[in-house]
C-alpha cells in the first residue's frame, strides 16, 4: 500500500502487529514512524516499551526477544528495526519464522530502503502485516504536499509562493518541509505568503542538490551523480564549490568511520558530527557505503582543486572524475557501469 493508505489506517487507530516501511522517501518514513509511535504508545512509559535496533549491528535473537517482551503499563510495545535489509541471513530467517505467530502485545516495524521480496523476511512481513511503499513523489504531486504542509503550520500560500518553493525543493519532500518551516518562522501571523516573500526567504537548493550528488556517488549511483552534477553546472554552480562540499562530506564520512571503530553507538554518531536528525539516517547509510575509504579521497580532491584553480584541468571533468572514483570505491549500488572520466 501507499503512505496515504497506511495513514488512513492510522486515522482509524489500527496499527498492525507487523509493519514494513520500504523505499527512499525519508520524509514520509519519518512522519509515519512518529504517528506509529504515538498510536502504539500514547503517553505510556516509553523507556520500558520502546526499542530501536539497526540491522547491521543487531542479532535476530535480540530483536525477537524484544518483540516478545511483555509491555509495562500499556497494552503494546513498539520495536523498530532500521536498515532491516542488513540483518544477517540467520536473523532474517528467525524473524520470518516468528511471523507465523506474530506477537499481539507488540508492534514490530521493519524499515528498509530496499526490500527484496525474494527473501523470507520481507515476504513474510508483506503477507502477515502491512507493507508500505515509500516512493519519491511525482513532480505534479509536490504543490499538493506544499499546501498541506503549509496548512499544518497555519500558513496561507499564494499560488506564486507554492510554485516558487516547489521549484526550490524539486522533488525532495525534506527540502520542501525545510522551505515551509523557514516561511513559518519568517512570515507574520495571519499574513498570506506572496511569491516575493518566498523568493526572498527561500534558498540553498544548490547546496542541497550538491549534497545529493555526493550522496548518490557514495551510494554507488554514478549515472544519477553525474546527471545531478551536470544540472548544477548548467544552473551556474561553480565546480570548485562542488569540490569543497565533496571534501567536507568525505571528511564527515571518515569521522563517522572513526567513531564507529571506537564503538560509539550508531545513533550517537550523527549527533557528534552536528548532523540534523532528519538527515541522520541517510547520512549513515552513505557512510556505510564509503567506510574507511573516505579519508583516501581528501588528497585527490585537494589535488583536483589546485589543478582547477591553476587552470591545468577542466573543472567539470575533475568533478566527474572524482565522483566516478567515489562510486567505484562504494560498497553499495551497481558499479559495473562506473568508470573514471578524465580529460
Amino acid at each position: 500500500m501507499k503512505a496515504g493508505e497506511f495513514n488512513a489506517l492510522l486515522d482509524k487507530g489500527a496499527v498492525p502487529g507487523v509493519v514494513l516501511l520500504h523505499g527512499p522517501e525519508a520524509y514520509l518514513r519519518d512522519r509515519i514512524l512518529v504517528r506509529v509511535r504515538s498510536a502504539v504508545l500514547g503517553n505510556a512509559l516509553v523507556e520500558f516499551n520502546f526499542e530501536t535496533f539497526y540491522g547491521r549491528e543487531t542479532q535476530g535473537e535480540d530483536i525477537l526477544q524484544s518483540w516478545r517482551t511483555l509491555p509495562f503499563g500499556t497494552a503494546r510495545r513498539l520495536v523498530i528495526v532500521r536498515d532491516a535489509e542488513k540483518i544477517n541471513a540467520a536473523g532474517q530467517e528467525l524473524l520470518a519464522e516468528a511471523m507465523d505467530a506474530p506477537e499481539e502485545s507488540a508492534c514490530l516495524v521493519l524499515v528498509a530502503e530496499k526490500a527484496d521480496f525474494r527473501k523470507k523476511l520481507f515476504a513474510a512481513a508483506r503477507s502477515r502485516g502491512a507493507e508500505v511503499s515509500l516512493l519519491k513523489p511525482f513532480e505534479r504531486e509536490m504543490p499538493g504536499y506544499a499546501r498541506r504542509m503549509a496548512q499544518e503550520r497555519g500558513l496561507a500560500l499564494s499560488e506564486g509562493a507554492v510554485a516558487r518553493i516547489v521549484e526550490e525543493a524539486g522533488e525532495d519532500l525534506l527540502s520542501l518541509a525545510g522551505e515551509i518551516e523557514k516561511l513559518s518562522l519568517m512570515s507574520a501571523p495571519g499574513r498570506p505568503v506572496s511569491e516575493e516573500d518566498a523568493a526572498r526567504w527561500s534558498g540553498r537548493r544548490r547546496a542541497a542538490s550538491a549534497f545529493k550528488v555526493i550522496g548518490d556517488a557514495a551510494s554507488g549511483r554514478l549515472p544519477e551523480a553525474l546527471a545531478g552534477a551536470d544540472r548544477l553546472v548548467e544552473e551556474g554552480e561553480e565546480p570548485v564549490k562542488i569540490l569543497a562540499l565533496l571534501a567536507r562530506q568525505m571528511r564527515l564520512y571518515a569521522l563517522s568511520d572513526d567513531l564507529a571503530r571506537r564503538s560509539v553507538p550508531r545513533q550517537e554518531i550523527p549527533k557528534r558530527l552536528g548532523m540534523a536528525p532528519m538527515f541522520s539516517q541517510e547520512f549513515m547509510s552513505q557512510a556505510d557505503c564509503v567506510g574507511s575509504r573516505a579519508a583516501g579521497f581528501l588528497r585527490p580532491i585537494l589535488d583536483g582543486d589546485v589543478a582547477v584553480k591553476r587552470g591545468a584541468r577542466n573543472p567539470k571533468r575533475v568533478v566527474e572524475h572524482l565522483l566516478a572514483r567515489v562510486t567505484l570505491a562504494s560498497r553499495c549500488g551497481k558499479k559495473q557501469g562506473a568508470r573514471d572520466r578524465s580529460d
